[in-house]
């Protein structure tokens, strides 16, 4: 009669605990390719720091910045004096010299008057220099000192006046008392003095003026 082997139990124990372990390494072994464990045939996770980088992104071009420009004006003319409708200017010497060349009256110290332009009339208190340059030009002072007239055709009225130089044609000096000296270079000028008048010097033609005292 034969006689079963059975193995002892521990060796039946044994022999399940391999077989359980089989299994599951089976298990993991599909369960780590699907969901791509690494070492299972997946996808490799990417390490931390070592991510793809992307392209540089293209900076966006910005449209050029056209500044309206404003059409251009006209500069405005520089001011000009100009002698009132209503009658002349009125301008202090203040003890400097002026030049002037509009109708105009003086007032205060006037050491020294340049008259320039044509058709003008100025007037004023005494002058200690006077120098009338121009055409046309009428100008009456109480007392003048030295007097030049450059131009033609103008009027020259006060008191008294020191020495008289004309240069140019049929001007007129007229003082209401005397001449120290006078000079004379052009034509048609007439000097005017009822109190007489000192050395003439006469360069030219058809000039009067009282005989020398």
């Amino acid at each position: 009669m034969r006689r079963a082997v059975v193995p002892p139990r521990s060796g039946i124990a044994l022999l399940a605990l391999v077989a359980a372990a089989s299994a599951l390494l089976a298990g993991c072994s599909g369960a780590g390719a699907d969901a791509g464990l690494p070492g299972f045939g997946g996808p490799h996770p990417t390490a931390p720091g070592s991510a793809a980088t992307p392209p540089p992104a293209t900076p966006a071009t910005t449209p050029p910045v056209t500044t309206p420009t404003s059409p251009e004006t006209d500069a405005a003319p520089e001011p000009s004096v100009t002698a009132p409708s209503d009658g002349p200017v009125t301008a202090d010497c203040g003890g400097t010299a002026v030049t002037i060349t509009v109708d105009t009256h003086l007032t205060g110290d006037c050491p020294s008057v340049l008259v320039e332009g044509t058709g003008l009339a100025v007037d004023g208190p005494a002058v200690a220099n006077l120098e009338v340059s121009g055409t046309g030009v009428t100008v009456s002072f109480p007392t003048v000192g030295p007097l030049v007239i450059n131009g033609g055709d103008n009027t020259v009225n006060a008191q008294a006046i020191d020495t008289v130089a004309i240069a140019g044609d049929r001007n007129r000096v007229q003082s209401a008392t005397s001449v120290t000296s006078a000079a004379i270079a052009g034509n048609g000028n007439a000097i005017t003095a009822p109190g007489g008048i000192g050395p003439v010097t006469d360069n030219g033609a058809g000039n009067t003026y009282p005989t020398a005292g």
